[in-house]
């Protein structure tokens, strides 16, 4: 936000919390876009990242409840819990409807099972290749 201006012909420094910009005030009031993105929210937006599906977004909120791409509740966790603890049962039928051409959101809602269950059995299987949703 603004630094001191204090001393004479000092100019207050501003951020865009969005984009990152950087300049100098040309009054005593801030300004209402910044120069850079043209965003009213400069000072209020919050950046966030999806640890499951990569997708980057900007909110006014600071903890969103669901990702906007993949609507995971789960966006903002580390560790998605234990792979391992997912039966073979179901493990099987995940995989066969992936690798038959079906994304994880289909799946998750054609089983009745959780999309971030999907996404981490379709993850172990593939770890280098670009998930379907």
């Amino acid at each position: 936000m603004a630094t001191d201006s204090s001393a004479r012909g000092a100019r207050p420094r501003y951020t865009c919390s969005l984009c990152g910009a950087e300049w100098s005030g040309r009054g005593t009031s801030p300004p209402v876009r910044c120069p850079r993105c043209a965003s009213k929210r400069w000072r209020t937006g919050n950046r966030h990242h999806c640890s499951l599906c990569g997708y980057d977004w900007v909110s006014v909120g600071r903890n969103p409840f669901k990702c906007p791409s993949c609507q995971s509740t789960r966006w903002n966790e580390k560790d998605h819990g234990n792979i391992a603890s997912v039966p073979e049962e179901v493990k099987i039928p995940i995989l066969l409807r992936y690798d038959s051409g079906a994304g994880c959101v289909a799946i998750a809602r054609e089983l009745g099972i959780t999309f971030e269950i999907v996404y981490d059995v379709v993850r172990e299987a593939h770890p280098d290749g670009v998930i379907k949703f």
